[in-house]
């Protein structure tokens, strides 16, 4: 093997929550690294993605392009696989080349008894017959090694994962901190079932029938964005609750460098949530719904944010209330927010420590064990109901 691995990181679509892990694997490997983006035309851009670098490829369905990348994929020393098709990678399987998925959960609705026989045939089909080849899972979620292990899938090969946004480095944190109006709560997503806006909304009563001084932004919009407007009339919150619609990531990222806590209320179907790594880059304590998964790896609870169990609006209530009657702790919390992205959940110590990982694997270490936190660690599996405070 070279010195330097040739690694390819094979998925769909090239976007924004690639970009940046894509960009520190070339700064390590140079041309050792490919990305090969499987479904997209590269003539359909992407507002804030640069599809100029040089290490990006698109994949058409055949022909010459098709076989270049192809071969690319069954040379590679290691590949990376989001959502791509099998028949992509299963070569390289067969051969015994060293090949890692990246994955939310598997089953982001609560499995039921008839769910049983689908998901069980399901697992076998996409991961638990290659169990004994060198596939290991990079679990993007802090509950996919559980739904993993739920048929035996990936045995002592999960490991911790994420998505990886862009994180920016502010020249004085500190100075942030204090510009921040203590009040302000935000909350940003696409206002969908699953993201809940009208917990928000039912949290702002609440708040303002305790007399809680507060200001909430709501950015986003979506199909339950007429609805949100209705219920923030009929709880009389409208002149605390303000909704801003759709915007830039640049502008979703100037709201967040002002207001002091981050609201994430999504359940169990935000597979990982990158929202809240911006949120925490930004300084925000967040407060978050424990069925997310992102939020198990990134906030130590009472450190760096503050936890709250899912569809309970009463702990949400709590935490809310505890965070903007003291300032001085959300300013700490909100300091070791910023310092978790810019230290520990980044492209750049993602991209060190799975190069780290897979050379471990290379060298004959089936199930290396290199970290004792953070990305790459062993994931281990983590159930639903694990909050407990």
């Amino acid at each position: 093997m070279q010195n330097k691995p040739t690694v390819v990181l094979l998925t769909n679509s090239y976007n924004q929550h690639q970009s940046a892990l894509a960009d520190a694997l070339f700064r390590r490997l140079g041309n050792h690294f490919t990305f090969i983006a499987a479904n997209q035309s590269m003539t359909v851009k992407t507002i804030g993605v640069d599809f100029s670098v040089s290490y990006l490829r698109s994949m058409p369905q055949e022909g010459t392009e098709f076989d270049d990348c192809k071969a690319m994929i069954d040379r590679a020393d290691v590949v990376l696989v989001g959502m791509a098709p099998e028949r992509l990678f299963s070569d390289r399987l067969k051969k015994g080349k060293l090949t890692f998925r990246m994955s939310e959960r598997f089953y982001k609705e609560k499995p039921t008894l008839r769910d049983y026989p689908h998901q069980l045939a399901g697992a076998w089909l996409h991961h638990r017959r290659f169990r004994r080849r060198p596939l290991y899972m990079l679990c993007a979620s802090a509950y996919t090694a559980a739904d993993c292990g739920r048929f035996g899938c990936y045995p002592n090969k999960t490991y911790q994962w994420a998505y990886f946004p862009e994180v920016v480095e502010q020249p004085d944190i500190d100075g942030l901190l204090n510009k921040k109006k203590h009040n302000l709560l935000v909350w940003c997503s696409r206002m969908v079932p699953v993201k809940h806006p009208e917990i928000p909304v039912m949290l702002a009563k609440r708040l303002a029938e305790a007399n809680v001084n507060y200001q909430l932004l709501m950015i986003g919009s979506g199909p339950l964005l007429p609805q949100t407007h209705k219920l923030i009339a009929e709880n009389g919150v409208a002149e605390r609750v303000q909704l801003l619609g759709a915007m830039p990531n640049t502008d979703v990222r100037r709201y967040m460098e002002q207001a002091s806590c981050f609201l994430f209320t999504s359940d169990r179907g935000e597979g990982w949530g990158a929202v809240l790594n911006e949120a925490m880059n930004s300084g925000c304590t967040a407060i978050a719904s424990h069925a997310i998964g992102s939020v198990p790896y990134l906030i130590k609870a009472k450190e760096n944010g503050l936890i709250y169990r899912d569809g309970d609006l009463d702990d949400l209530y709590a935490k809310t209330k505890w965070a903007l009657e003291h300032p001085d702790a959300c300013k700490a919390m909100g300091k070791q927010a910023y310092l978790t992205m810019k230290n520990d959940w980044n492209a750049d110590v993602a991209a060190e420590r799975l190069l780290a990982l897979a050379q471990a694997i290379l060298n004959g270490d089936k199930h290396p064990d290199l970290f004792a936190n953070g990305v790459c660690r062993r994931a281990e599996k983590l159930e639903d109901n694990w909050l407990h405070e």
